[in-house]
């Protein structure tokens, strides 16, 4: 009543003043919506305040016109738009009781409060179809990129699913970032289009797309767009293509702690790929040193005319025009591994390895860098006894500066280096070794997941069954505590099911907590995997079929979800 109350006032006090709110006017243009919201930007302040008044009294009929003004109209009009949309109701008659609690008040929150709120909304309450409507409809572009980094996150199906059902048609890039990742696995093609829309649409109008994660590190949202096309053009060898999207992308790397990752990566393909059309521009517009330049240049000249020459191409001297730090050039060696491009990356690192750095710790901290993207490297070509060499150097100078990798625990990494020799020992056919090696493994505790699966499949297939037992029910016991204190976390009950159907062991324990985890969320392709391999292992083939089909329902085009239906139907002679 007392928003009626409010609106009434206002109206009367348009009636009453005896001034319109365009001139000449009539009664029947005064409520008109387009001659309301172009008052929205007009230079008399009443007329303003009346104008916004009218519009508030209409309810919620005006929020459509509203969300298209924000979305597109005078940055005057949209300002008095969003003030206006912000005043109407937030509720809607679908939210449960809890989330309505929250959405009642939403109107009244500043934008630093509306984002708080909306990080709760997914964080405790899961409520993803509330999220999507804030999307649509929430005027801050900061508040929405931050619900698509939420929704992002684990693929949400519910908002995947909302997003691949929608008319996507609008120029609206935070709702183009999400669609082109709901697109990604169902049709390839329309998921690169939109994500190009979302880009090209931004380039336009641009936003402040970075969103703060809870470690504090700025994640530009639109980087996944950036980074599906330039991983789409390097998969089909398209460099030119791959260049020109990171020249885009270079620009955007500015402000108080940006780092550059785009023009090393740029630099890197005309390195070792190129040099690929446009890189005079490129020395143009981001060489720090000319005579380095010329160099490139006069390189280039020769090379144009005696193509032998190209062997030769200046590499030093191309990162000295550019003026790449060690750090990244550790960055572009990391994003030429991550394209598999091992003898480049490779060749990067050697060069890494010889560049001089002062004083000692900053030294060290180089080679431990270095040492770590070795080890991975050399894991990726198989290459156990050097992928051990680098991961245990690189340990010794963490101990030595009381460095850390905070992605992978202290055991995990001594863990694996003890594993990898034992591997290399194996091959070898050092049998003694071997059994010292695995010795050694089994003095740490390991946590991850994902090594203790390979490690203890491995140790079996060795013939060491009892060793992987062990190994396996010290990850198990852990992750078991884990999810006991959390009160039945469908995540936590996912990851353990996979670890132990992955592993073969405890394989009821796995199937009744892959059933739970999918009992809370049934549409998560994820959950739907870890359930078809849990069956599988238990030998249920036909369930497996049937879970493993559904997920595949869901993300269509996932590689390692066909292959593992197709591994279902076609059983291997060992799991």
């Amino acid at each position: 009543m007392a928003v009626l109350l409010r609106y009434f006032s206002v109206l009367m006090g348009v009636l009453l003043c005896g001034r319109s709110l365009g001139a000449p006017t009539t009664r029947a243009d005064a409520t008109d919506m387009g001659a309301l919201i172009q008052s929205l930007s007009n230079r008399d302040s009443t007329i303003r305040a009346q104008a916004s008044g009218a519009l508030m009294a209409q309810g919620q009929s005006v929020r459509p016109a509203l969300l298209k003004i924000i979305r597109s109209g005078d940055p005057e009009q949209r300002s008095r738009a969003a003030e206006i949309l912000l005043k109407l109701p937030w509720t809607s008659p679908s939210d449960p009781p809890e989330v309505e609690k929250y959405m009642s008040a939403y109107g009244d929150l500043d934008e630093e409060a509306r984002e708080a709120l909306v990080r709760e909304l997914y964080e405790k309450l899961d409520a993803s179809a509330t999220l999507m409507r804030l999307l649509l409809e929430e005027p801050s572009d900061d508040v929405r990129w931050i619900i698509v980094s939420l929704l992002a996150r684990n693929d949400d199906e519910l908002a995947m699913r909302e997003l691949r059902a929608m008319d996507l048609s609008a120029d609206d890039p935070p709702v183009l970032r999400l669609g082109g990742q709901a697109w990604i696995y169902h049709d390839r093609e329309k998921s690169l289009n939109l994500l190009r829309r979302a880009i090209e649409t931004e380039a336009k109008h641009p936003t402040s797309d970075g969103v703060v994660l809870p470690n504090g590190r700025i994640e530009p949202q639109l980087d996944f767009a950036y980074d599906r096309l330039v991983d789409d053009a390097l998969n089909n060898k398209r460099f030119d293509e791959a260049a020109s999207w990171l020249r885009q992308q270079i620009p955007r790397e500015v402000g108080v702690g940006a780092s550059r990752e785009a023009l090393p990566r740029l630099v890197m393909l005309h390195a070792y790929f190129g040099p690929i059309k446009g890189i005079e521009d490129d020395l143009r517009n981001w060489g720090v040193n000319d005579a380095s330049a010329r160099r490139v240049l006069e390189h280039m000249k020769v090379a144009s005319t005696r193509p032998a020459t190209r062997a030769g191409f200046p590499k030093e001297v191309l990162f000295a025009a550019v003026g790449l730090s060690v750090e990244e050039r550790l960055s572009a060696a990391s994003f030429l591994l991550q394209h598999s491009f091992l003898d480049a990356a490779e060749s990067e690192l050697a060069a890494i390895t010889a560049m001089k750095v002062e004083p000692a710790e900053m030294r060290d901290q180089k080679e431990v860098k270095t040492q770590l993207m070795a080890w991975m490297l050399y894991g990726a070509r198989n290459k156990d006894e050097k992928a051990a060499d680098a991961l245990q150097q690189a340990m010794m100078l963490m101990t030595r500066w009381n460095l850390r990798i905070p992605w992978r625990r202290e055991d995990d990494l001594r863990g694996e280096i003890y594993w990898r020799r034992a591997r290399a020992a194996k091959a070898r056919g050092d049998d003694a070794l071997v059994k010292t090696h695995v010795a050694n493994l089994l003095r740490y505790s390991l946590t991850s997941a994902d090594t203790t699966i390979d490690i203890v499949n491995w140790l079996r297939e060795a013939g060491m069954a009892d060793e992987a037992h062990q190994v396996f029910e010290n990850v198990y016991a852990q992750t078991r505590g884990r999810l006991d204190s959390s009160g039945k976390d469908p995540v936590l009950m996912n990851d353990l099911a996979w670890l132990c159907a992955r592993s073969g062991e405890r394989l009821d324990e796995a199937v009744k907590l892959a059933d739970q985890a999918l009992k809370a969320r049934p549409m998560s392709a994820a959950f739907l995997d870890t359930a078809g391999e849990a069956y599988f292992r238990a030998g249920n083939r036909e369930k497996a079929i049937e879970l493993e089909s559904k997920a595949l329902q869901f993300r269509p085009l996932d590689d390692f979800m066909k292959s593992q239906l197709k591994r279902f139907r076609n059983p291997p002679t060992t799991r």
